[in-house]
């Protein structure tokens, strides 16, 4: 199995407190040469958007607490389930108070390490003014369905990619019919013209990084590429964290009684009533 560090958090509520704390986890990131993940109370929000009820917070707050996880290089994991993770007690003539003070962080190679991982928000106890946090390292269980065919901007870096695809666009025959000829000519010619990586390295190293680079990029949605910088590292990391997989997984739902559940097969039985009952109405 696989090996990381793990760091168990319980911030203190006051600033002084959180600050001898991120002081000292910063001092641990600055030597950390493995895969580490960080969780738990960090007493502090990332949006102002993470807490409701009782005075907003300021953006000043927030900011604060984001510069400390930069400086640390650590990424947030996100989370699935219920928004906030604390209550407040409840004051005479005030509302009560949430907050998503809990969460996981780590470094990116505890993030590449565990592509799958998910953090998930348990139901609160009676006993507790938080959420527990479950980690599940290896995701959900449930399978994906067939990937669609997809364009790689790093074909254009091929040179025999124009003269293959003018060979097979005939332009007679309808768009939709040419479109599906194209992707089996195109995965065809992917098996037989496109070299893996590992056997082009010692020749042609910077066309390998240019086309990976390009592939990451499209896939992390980034806004801006700086030419002739190799951003492969950060582009990968952008797509996993922003997690597009993440986002095109469903892990959890919650029922008409308000419990969340997540057995495989309940979530599809769930899908497939309420698509039966929106679309019979």
């Amino acid at each position: 199995g696989k090996v990381f560090f793990f760091t168990a958090v319980y911030a203190s509520p006051h600033e002084e407190g959180r600050h001898e704390l991120w002081m000292e986890l910063k001092s641990i990131s600055h030597n950390m040469m493995g895969e580490w993940l960080l969780a738990g109370d960090f007493n502090d929000i990332m949006h102002p958007l993470g807490k409701k009820g009782g005075a907003p917070a300021t953006q000043r707050r927030c900011d604060k607490f984001m510069d400390r996880i930069n400086d640390c290089s650590l990424l947030d994991c996100g989370a699935i389930g219920p928004k906030y993770t604390w209550r407040g007690p409840v004051f005479h003539g005030h509302d009560r108070i949430f907050e998503r003070l809990d969460r996981a962080l780590s470094n990116d190679n505890w993030r590449i390490g565990f592509l799958n991982a998910v953090v998930k928000v348990l139901p609160r106890v009676n006993f507790s003014d938080h959420h527990p946090l479950l980690i599940d390292l290896f995701g959900s269980s449930i399978s994906h369905r067939l990937q669609t065919f997809k364009f790689e901007s790093a074909w254009l870096l091929e040179d025999s990619y124009v003269a293959m695809l003018e060979s097979c666009w005939d332009g007679t025959s309808p768009i939709y019919e040419q479109l599906i000829n194209l992707s089996h000519v195109i995965k065809e010619w992917k098996n037989i013209s496109i070299e893996k990586p590992e056997a082009k390295i010692q020749k042609e190293l910077a066309h390998i990084l240019k086309a990976e680079e390009l592939m990451w990029f499209q896939r992390s949605r980034a806004r801006w590429l700086v030419d002739g910088d190799w951003n492969t590292r950060y582009y990968h990391l952008k797509t996993i964290t922003r997690t597009r997989r993440q986002q095109n997984r469903i892990s959890m739902l919650r029922d008409s009684n308000g419990g969340w559940v997540e057995e495989a097969d309940v979530l599809k039985q769930k899908a497939n009533n309420f698509y039966k009952a929106l679309f019979s109405n």
